[in-house]
């Protein structure tokens, strides 16, 4: 097998799957504004991702890759991460593209100190699309270093 075909038979294998998430990722929030009028609210660094509550706001943050899944599988989501307040992870579950079907999260009980989270939400019949999500309430930050999702 020639160089380029390893290559891309590689980036096939690994990408089916399992995301690891490297936290600059493709997160970004599902809002445009949270962006443009409270840009201190969504910071990605290259070891971290730092999320903030905005006053009077609840607000979602995504990984735009998107994960393959098939009938009866489980989104597997760990995550490493230190805040305070009521930060939630799980998933958006999708058709097709961009046509959400389900969507499921889970407190995160935050301290001052990093800890691994472990998440598991069996995935309907109609879900063949998945993306970690945050979802981040007024008054709550969070610090993520590490993310991995895992469909089994």
């Amino acid at each position: 097998m020639n160089k380029k075909l390893a290559f891309i038979f590689a980036g096939l294998v690994a990408g089916t799957a399992l995301f690891a998430g490297t936290i600059n990722g493709n997160f970004t929030p599902t809002n445009s504004d949270v962006k443009k009028k409270h840009p201190d609210s969504f910071v990605k660094a290259k070891d971290h991702l730092f999320l903030k509550g905005i006053p009077g706001m609840t607000w979602m943050a995504f990984d735009s890759t998107g994960i393959k899944s098939e009938q009866g599988k489980t989104i597997c989501i760990t995550v490493t991460a230190k805040g305070k307040g009521k930060v939630y992870a799980g998933y958006y579950g999708y058709r097709s593209g961009y046509s959400l079907v389900k969507q499921e999260d889970k407190l995160l009980t935050l301290t001052d100190k990093p800890a691994e989270f472990k998440l598991e939400f069996p995935l309907v019949s109609t879900v063949k699309i998945v993306r970690p999500r945050f979802r981040v309430t007024p008054d709550s930050e969070i610090t993520v270093t590490d993310v991995k999702a895992e469909i089994k």
